[in-house]
């Protein structure tokens, strides 16, 4: 039997924050906080849903969030943020309305 086998190649290509925001697709997001660091360059995403989901992060990613996790334990994102672990990555995205109404202030206030 056949698998399928995956490399991952290091480069230094990216994109930054403002650019991937001006393109079709996000023209309905919007910034909420960190708006300095939209020059910072995106080489990854990852996804939080657990909140351990920055200890695994490798530097650069954007982070996508239902927001699930952040409902579920609040302080996952204020404690990454004070161990430092946050700050590696490029960005975050979090989904407002199924999990959370409204981000809370605190969280946005790191950023």
């Amino acid at each position: 039997m056949r698998g399928i086998s995956a490399v991952r190649q290091e480069t230094e290509m990216g994109i930054a924050i403002q650019e991937l925001l001006s393109q079709e697709y996000f023209k309905d997001f919007y910034v909420l906080a960190g708006a300095k660091g939209l020059h910072r360059e995106i080489q990854g995403i990852t996804v939080m849903e657990a909140p351990d989901a920055f200890h695994w992060t490798k530097g650069k990613e954007l982070v996508l969030s239902s927001g699930y996790v952040i409902a579920k334990e609040p302080d996952c994102i204020e404690k990454a943020f004070r161990e430092g672990s946050i700050q590696k990555s490029a960005g975050m995205m979090i989904k407002r309305e199924r999990y959370l109404e409204k981000i809370p202030e605190e969280i946005l206030e790191l950023f």
